[in-house]
Order: C-alpha cells, then structure tokens, then sequence
C-alpha cells in the first residue's frame, strides 16, 4: 500500500521546486542588467551586491506567489527606465558638469525616478490583488534597486535623490487615486 503521508510530501517537495525554477528565470533578465550598470559604471562593487540583492528579492517574490511575480517584472520593468538614464548619465559626464547645483542630468534622472514611481502606483492601483498596499510595495522595492543599479554610479546622493523622486512620484499618483476609487 501506498504511504500517502510519502506521497504527499513527494509532491509538496516537487511543487516548491517548481515554484522556484519558475522565479529563476528572472535571473535571465536581471543578470545583464547588473552586467551592463557593471560594465559602465565606476562603483562595481556597489553594483554587485545591488544586483545580488535585486536578484534574490525577485526570485523570493516570484518564488511566493503569482501576485509577487507579476509586480517583480512590473519593478524590473520601470526601474529600467531610471537605470537607463542613470547609466546614459554615467556615460556621458562631460555633458554634465559635476560643480553646478542642477544639471540636465541631474533633472533627467530626477524626471525618470518621479515617472517610474508615478508608473508603480498607477499599477498598483489597478491591480485586482487583495492588497493593493503590498503589491505597491512589492513593486516599489524591485523599482528602487533596479533604479540604484544605474544611479549608484552618479553617487550615493544621486541615487538617494532618484529614489526620493521615485517616492514622491508614487505618492502623488497613490493618494488622489485612493481618493477617487
């Protein structure tokens, strides 16, 4: 006769497997952006345990469920667009002279950060999760270290301001939108 106590455990122990393999591939997308803000960027040891970081908090929130999932590719997502013009940035210093107050950079990402989190409340908003509030944090959480994946590069301030743009921007899309649903 069959031990179904066996049994089940057998297929408890295959199921996480499953999940996992399945949150793994997230690995595919994340690992060329830690390689890419690597390359291009001066502080690659920073940008290492960022992108450790990134990695195990996506794979751990695709790992827990579908809703988690969804708002780790949704972070990766909008935090690409700061990512991409932190490291544009990085790229192009010379444009952006280091002893002014403000710069076109410094404006660019500060526009970019304010976007991606205005994006991430938006899509929390409309999510059909149980917990809107959670799936906004979830987001936000890949959002700000994929974000400090290209902006760690222009600095820690830098990157604190872009993430406190990010902030802002959510914020302002989060409470007028609570108000009206």
């Amino acid at each position: 006769m069959v031990d179904l106590e066996a049994l089940a455990k057998r297929a408890q122990r295959a199921a996480e497997w499953g999940r996992l393999r399945s949150a793994s591939r997230v690995t595919f997308v994340v690992a060329p952006l830690t390689l890419l803000a690597t390359l291009m960027s001066p502080n690659r040891s920073a940008i290492a345990g960022i992108g450790l970081l990134l990695l195990v908090v996506t794979i751990a929130l695709g790992w827990r469920n579908a809703e988690g999932a969804r708002a780790a590719r949704s972070g990766l997502k909008l935090g690409s667009i700061p990512m991409a013009v932190g490291l544009f940035t990085i790229a192009v210093e010379g444009w952006c002279d280091p002893d002014r107050t403000i710069t076109l950079c410094g404006i660019g990402c500060l526009s970019a950060g304010v976007f991606a989190g205005v994006a991430s409340a938006w899509y929390a908003i409309r999510t059909q999760a149980p917990s809107r509030l959670r799936v906004w944090a979830q987001i936000g959480i890949v959002t700000s270290f994929t974000t400090a994946l290209g902006c760690i590069g222009l600095g820690l301030g830098s990157a604190l301001a872009v993430l406190g743009a990010m902030a802002a921007g959510a914020a302002l899309a989060w409470v007028p939108a609570r108000v009206r649903t």
